[in-house]
């Protein structure tokens, strides 16, 4: 008779560890009243300081009875699927059928809910993501003619967010609603470095850092009191490989973790003009136009195309593969006879791939030159038009996307994938905003969608990524 009552006790104690520890189960003799917890999703999100309002249907399978909840929540465990989902204790937050709370800090969180009628008590679980609206999404820096800037931004939409109704939208106004202790005048760029995002600006050679999913300015260096003749023209890198490209021809590194400005050596007194991202953003070039010379600053020393292209005007780059990088260069005598060259990634081993007729050549050393892993073409824009080159044969004379004359072309790039090209441009007949984008497919160069008055005259778009 014990061994039944023992057999009895460890199959009650098994069923109510099994229901703590999946925590979306029913607990109730099965002549008592069942609960069912019905939720149209199992993972929702919620903007940072916005109240998230919740609310479920519950179902009981005999007589309406008076129900009780409990809504409760900590950090989830993503360490391991199969371990409680709940990083440490509950903290409740409401009582209420429909939950109403303000989440004051970013994160994934186990939200859970229990109800209960005297009878049963059912549980559900959720995936919880507290993010901000500018979790991530295409991003645009622009400038008005009293040189204050804009940063606009339009966030990629969660699959909750689009079944719900929501709509995709700029807002226009980011920089200065999350920063409005800050006067920020003359920027000439803004770029992305993981977590933060550097933004560059005339005025005494500033360099603001910002929270890349906040805008938040956390950090204003003034770089002129170490480098007295320095403004940036453009920063670019990855992570902790980050470089800006002065005027004065040199290019710097930003310490993101101590907010430092490091000269490197390799970087300094060479001339540059133009920097240009290899196939990863890992690998980067810097180009001399006047001594045709491409640079790599690697080690302690700039790794160099030495002579390669004395005799030639360099127009642009575009990296093939990780070892192969093309260099796109008409003859200095006779621009008609172009050349497309052949390197490995660290600038040696150079090969004449292709010969092209400089004619008429629909690019230039002002062109942004973007390449498409996915499609394996390169995409740039000159005058008003977008071009794309199959890296092949012969440069297009035929645009690939065609802008009215009412639509000047101020910057360009692609989404992460590489098969949208975001397309941003002046419109001169529009008051207010005049500054818009359009994002077409990079394969067909069908328009997909188009936004327009978001921006004042775009200077950089990109896609800010988490």
């Amino acid at each position: 008779m014990k061994k039944i009552y023992y057999i009895v006790f460890a199959i009650l104690v098994s069923g109510l560890l099994d229901a703590c520890i999946h925590d979306d189960t029913s607990l109730a003799d099965p002549d008592f009243s069942r609960l069912s917890i019905i939720s149209q999703y199992d993972t929702l999100s919620v903007n940072l300081s916005e109240e998230f309002v919740y609310k479920v249907d519950v179902v009981q399978s005999g007589e309406d009875r008076p129900l009780t909840y409990e809504w409760g929540y900590a950090t989830y465990n993503t360490k391991d699927e199969s371990d409680y989902p709940a990083k440490d204790s509950l903290k409740i937050i409401s009582n209420e059928a429909e939950l109403r709370y303000t989440f004051r800090k970013l994160g994934t969180y186990y939200l859970r809910l229990k109800v209960d009628n005297g009878e049963a008590i059912s549980f559900k679980g959720f995936m919880l993501n507290v993010t901000t609206p500018y979790d991530e999404g295409i991003t645009v820096l622009s400038q008005d003619d009293a040189g204050n800037p804009r940063i606009s931004f339009m966030k990629t939409l969660t699959r909750q967010e689009i079944e719900s109704g929501v709509k995709k939208e700029f807002v226009t106004d980011v920089l200065t609603k999350e920063n409005p202790d800050y006067t920020i005048k003359n920027c000439t760029d803004l770029a992305q470095f993981g977590p933060y995002l550097l933004l560059a600006s005339r005025e005494d050679g500033l360099i603001y850092k910002l929270n890349a999913k906040t805008f938040g300015v956390m950090y204003k260096n003034r770089v002129r009191d170490i480098i007295p003749d320095f403004t940036c023209k453009e920063l670019m890198g990855s992570g902790a490989t980050n470089w800006m490209l002065s005027e004065n021809g040199s290019a710097y590194r930003y310490e993101l973790t101590f907010d430092e400005v490091l000269v490197i050596d390799n970087a300094v007194g060479y001339g540059y003009d133009a920097c240009f991202f290899g196939y990863s953003s890992s690998y980067q070039y810097f180009i001399d136009y006047d001594k045709s010379i491409i640079y790599s600053p690697t080690g302690n020393k700039a790794t160099s195309s030495s002579n390669y292209f004395e005799d030639y005007n360099i127009i642009g780059m575009v990296p093939w593969t990780i070892t192969k990088l093309y260099t796109i260069a008409v003859l200095k005598e006779d621009p008609s006879q172009g050349r497309v060259f052949q390197t490995s990634g660290s600038l040696s081993k150079l090969t004449e791939l292709i010969k092209f007729d400089g004619t008429d050549l629909k690019l230039d050393k002002n062109s942004t030159i973007m390449f498409s892993k996915t499609y394996k073409n390169a995409y740039y824009d000159y005058g008003n038009n977008i071009y794309r080159w199959n890296c092949t044969g012969q440069f297009p004379k035929t645009p690939f996307i065609t802008f009215p004359d009412t639509k000047e072309i101020t910057a360009v790039a692609m989404d992460p994938d590489k098969t949208l090209i975001y397309v941003c441009y002046v419109d001169s007949e529009r008051s207010g905003l005049k500054g818009g984008i359009d994002i077409y497919d990079a394969n067909d160069g069908k328009l997909i969608e188009s936004y327009g008055g978001i921006a004042d005259r775009p200077l950089r778009v990109f896609y800010k990524t988490k």
